[in-house]
């Protein structure tokens, strides 16, 4: 049961993280809300699938009857996801979103930036199996990208920010 609920946390942390990279401060024109949902919408798609891709381990890596060697492919599932984030928040940042969304658009992104954060720590805790700060660090990027993903719902996005 901890399991499902681990892996249906990180898919949504997944979508959070695509909701809260929405818009960005790149160059150039700003977009309409509309434009900036199809085009974060169809962003958060494509990262969105990188990330179901990933090979996580079936068992719960915070449970003591994990093996460390679970645990260090599951670390390695986790550098996966943080780098495909990464990728995402770069490629999202280049959208410029409407000038009535950018102080909600900057502090979601503040949020996203830490729940990526919190997620590499997650996995460097995973590959010293350390489960206790793999716990904390599953909970509070979960918590920082729950805030990011409200963001979006809000915003109107149907992609980034669906709830899984």
């Amino acid at each position: 049961m901890r399991r499902t609920a681990l892996l249906v946390g990180l898919a949504s942390l997944a979508l959070a993280l695509a909701a809260a990279s929405c818009g960005g401060g790149g160059g150039g024109d700003r977009l309409t809300k509309e434009e900036l949902i199809a085009q974060g919408d169809a962003i958060c798609k494509k990262h969105r699938d990188k990330f179901e891709a990933i090979d996580f381990p079936k068992t719960d890596p915070t449970s003591p009857e994990t093996s460390d060697e679970v645990l260090e492919q599951f670390g390695g599932a986790l550098d996966q996801g943080v780098t495909i984030f990464r990728d995402q928040i770069g490629e999202l940042r280049d959208l410029n979103p409407p000038e009535d969304f950018e102080e909600a658009y900057d502090g979601a992104m503040d949020g996203l930036d830490g729940a990526v954060d919190s997620l590499d720590e997650a996995a460097g805790a995973a590959h010293d199996a350390d489960r206790d700060k793999l716990r904390e660090a599953l909970d509070e990027s979960n918590r920082r990208g729950e805030a990011a993903d409200k963001v979006a719902r809000d915003y109107g996005f149907q992609v980034c920010g669906a709830e899984s």
